[in-house]
């Protein structure tokens, strides 16, 4: 079975990882900036909350639809057996 095996200097320090030639897998360590990280998830949960009050989930209105004001909830009661 190939492998690969290499070494990253990144900012004085080394990272190891090896590449398995056969399926294409990769295992070691890697630089992870913690401020990157933080940003992205940031960045979605901000794009995500705004796209679901945009779409008008925020609020549970039939309004994603064009149904609003046109449903209407009332209680029924289920026929005993």
């Amino acid at each position: 079975m190939p492998l690969w095996i290499s070494v990253l200097r990144y900012k004085g320090k080394a990272y190891q990882f090896v590449l398995n030639g056969r399926t294409g897998e990769v295992t070691g360590e890697y630089p992870l900036d913690k401020l990157k990280v933080f940003l992205t998830v940031l960045a979605f949960l901000i794009v995500s909350a705004l796209l679901l009050y945009w779409l008008g989930y925020a609020s549970l209105e039939p309004k994603l639809l064009g149904l609003a004001g046109q449903i209407q909830l009332r209680p029924t009661r289920l026929a005993s057996q």
